[in-house]
């Protein structure tokens, strides 16, 4: 043969299936350009000169494991669509005398142009998007924007290496598929008919089982802890039952449709019947794919960005805290910190304003209904107890308290019964047991520690250090290394820039451990403990940049597996319109209008097309309970407090959104689609 002849024969192959091949093309190198920018911005120097950056670093790390796996199977997924489409083109070429190594020759050479195509465009648009994608991660992190620009060349290998990989492996697949199949079977592929699907009812049973028990899952698991460890268990069956919901269940469904004589025998409702049960027999796992990748997206993007939009919510309200912890209740006063906070404070030409603060001991414990609380760290059911003397509690109360030996004031955050239920009532921690004869008042900075805390927290007020001391040598007794050390709360406010700021922090983390150790010495040499300091503008920060890398990949997983349910529906579409073509033109022969063909055709595209967007919506509905309580345990304050409302009204919007995006699709494949079955009609 002439030279060349193979590799015109390939280009000419792609051109005139363009309709297939350009949306292929565009998922691989949308696949490759997604991949090098999640590793440079995982890998790169971009990202690490970044404040904060190795937050986003370490998310998008975990991004690549997530991208590369989609990659991997989204692209065997489309390329099964492009096969099939070109089985009969081959087999004709078999039939006109060309072997099938001539045939697997043209195969290898369309598949290598076409990956070729792919990886170079791909990377190149990786490469000149990067800087853009940092200049967003910066935006959303709230940090400076670096200088320069740096090119991955671990991404850039990464992915040649990923999608030379899969490249390889789909081709194996084609020519073993065009090896295995006869020519006449090829010739004829696209005109074998379908048999009447059988009802499965072991899949169907299984599919009502497995979404069953994943939406009572959802429903009925409350607490957070079991929400977190359990979530994955009922996505995986909520999965397994949206598979088998398509398969087997939409084929009961449909058949049972059928039998209702009064509905199923009017023209519409005929053929969209009886070609909506072939087609689940075919097609049922591609809408099953369109409704897992839309539950994806809509969960993906509704958390990531609740969980930014609460990051105010949960900062602290003053410009510092401390907090010193000890063995010794003497080394952490607040005379001692506040002489240390004011030192640090005036080195910056600044004052010291709003301090308070308080000594506590806050111990977990495991609660037995609402009047035992016993020290057990094998307990699932977690308590926080946090205890103070009411000598410190008298100087920030506005009422002083004045209790007996066994009285206590006690106040309840995110406990689990009302002050009235326990008021006057009576309660053991351990050994000893306390009477409530009032409601505590518990301010500001001591509450804004356990922001990010679900379990519920009983702050009680105790007679004297002595009584605090006998609790504090039973959690030792139980929890051994592993017990509570008294811990100093102290916040106050100073002002100045955030350089000010930073060089006080640099201060206090010095000063503060060197004054605690000199008080912790003047009373016990045998003492242990620790100091922590941090400011506002580093909290800030912090919280930026942990939830701003959440959400960025948030929104790019989402962005990258909505253009997957795009391309998914684009190829059923197209796939569906050539199958279909034929039994359209036999309708309008016997005696169907072309108006009457249109508005079926409309119809049964129209249900097919937003039944997976419909079990989307009951899925996110039925997902809302679990995630909510799993959000609560990541966020920094406001899941708790309002994460109800602001998860609530961002998931409403995210699926109000895709439902648009969603429809302008429908009706630009349906275009495709009509195109192609009623060619006259444009």
């Amino acid at each position: 043969m002439r030279k060349f002849f193979y590799s015109r024969l390939a280009l000419q192959n792609i051109k005139k299936n363009g309709k297939f091949y350009f949306p292929y093309l565009l998922a691989f190198l949308g696949c490759v350009c997604g991949m090098y920018l999640i590793l440079s911005l995982s890998t790169g120097d971009g990202i690490a000169n970044l404040r904060g950056g190795e937050y986003v670093a370490g998310f998008m790390t975990f991004g690549t494991v997530i991208v590369g796996l989609f990659a991997a199977i989204f692209l065997f997924y489309t390329n099964s669509f492009l096969i099939k489409r070109r089985k009969r083109e081959l087999g004709l070429y078999n039939i006109l005398g060309m072997e099938k190594r001539h045939i697997a020759k043209v195969l290898f050479l369309e598949s290598f142009f076409i990956a070729l195509a792919g990886l170079v465009i791909g990377l190149g648009l990786g490469v000149a998007l990067d800087k853009l994608m940092i200049l967003l991660v910066s935006a959303i992190i709230q940090s400076d924007v670096p200088f320069g620009f740096s090119i991955s060349w671990t991404g850039i290998l990464t992915c040649l290496i990923l999608f030379g990989a899969i490249w390889l492996c789909t081709l194996l697949y084609n020519l073993a598929r065009i090896q295995l199949s006869k020519p006449v079977e090829l010739l004829r592929s696209e005109n074998v008919g379908e048999r009447e699907p059988k009802t499965r009812w072991l899949v169907t049973i299984f599919g009502i089982l497995c979404l069953g028990v994943g939406y009572a899952m959802a429903v009925l698991i409350t607490d957070p802890i079991a929400s977190l460890a359990l979530y994955f268990v009922a996505v995986i069956l909520v999965v397994i039952g949206t598979y088998c919901l398509f398969i087997g269940v939409s084929v009961f469904v449909l058949k049972a449709l059928r039998k209702w004589k009064r509905f199923y025998y009017k023209p519409n409702h005929f053929i969209n019947v009886s070609g909506m049960i072939y087609r689940m027999k075919q097609n049922g796992v591609g809408l099953a794919n369109i409704c897992i990748l839309s539950t994806m997206v809509l969960v993906a993007v509704s958390t990531t960005v609740s969980l930014y939009l609460g990051i105010q919510g949960g900062l602290p309200t003053t410009d510092f805290t401390i907090q010193p912890y000890n063995s010794v209740y003497q080394s952490i006063s607040a005379d001692s910190m506040k002489v240390v906070a004011e030192e640090a404070a005036q080195e910056q030409g600044l004052t010291v304003s709003d301090f308070n603060g308080a000594i506590t001991l806050d111990v977990s414990v495991a609660q037995n209904g609402d009047s035992e609380f016993y020290f057990d760290d094998n307990s699932t059911s977690v308590s926080i107890l946090v205890f103070l003397p009411q000598d410190e509690y008298n100087h920030f109360a506005q009422q002083p308290a004045s209790l007996q030996p066994g009285e206590v004031l006690l106040y309840q955050d995110r406990g689990r019964y009302t002050q009235n239920e326990t008021l006057n009532s009576s309660f053991s921690v351990g050994s000893l047991t306390f009477t409530t004869v009032g409601e505590a008042v518990i301010p500001a900075f001591l509450t804004d520690q356990y922001n990010n805390v679900t379990f519920p927290i009983y702050y009680i007020v105790l007679d004297s250090y002595d009584t605090l001391e006998q609790i504090n040598q039973m959690q030792i007794s139980a929890y051994g290394d592993y017990a509570s050390q008294y811990t100093g709360y102290y916040t106050f406010n100073t002002g100045g820039t955030e350089e000010q700021q930073m060089a006080i922090l640099d201060s206090l983390w010095d000063k503060g451990y060197a004054q605690m150790t000199e008080d912790a010495h003047a009373v016990s040499e045998a003492w242990s403990g620790g100091f922590r300091a941090s400011n506002l503008a580093q909290t800030r920060s912090d919280a930026y940049a942990l939830f701003g890398g959440f959400l960025f990949l948030g929104l790019f997983i989402g962005i990258l597996f909505t253009l997957a349910a795009v391309l998914i529906i684009y190829y059923k579409q197209l796939s569906e319109g050539y199958e279909d073509q034929h039994r359209y033109e036999i309708l309008q022969k016997v005696g169907m209008s072309r108006k009457e063909v249109k508005k079926t055709i409309h119809s049964q595209v129209l249900m097919v097309f937003f039944l997976p967007l419909i079990v989307t919506a009951i899925h996110l509905a039925f997902n809302y309970n679990m995630m909510n309580g799993i959000l609560s345990l990541m966020s920094v304050g406001t899941a708790v407090h309002a994460a109800d409302s602001t998860f609530l009204i961002t998931t409403i919007i995210t699926l109000a959104a895709f439902c648009v995006i969603y429809t302008l699709v429908y009706l630009a494949t349906s275009k495709a689609y009509l195109r192609i079955v009623s060619p006259k009609q444009r």
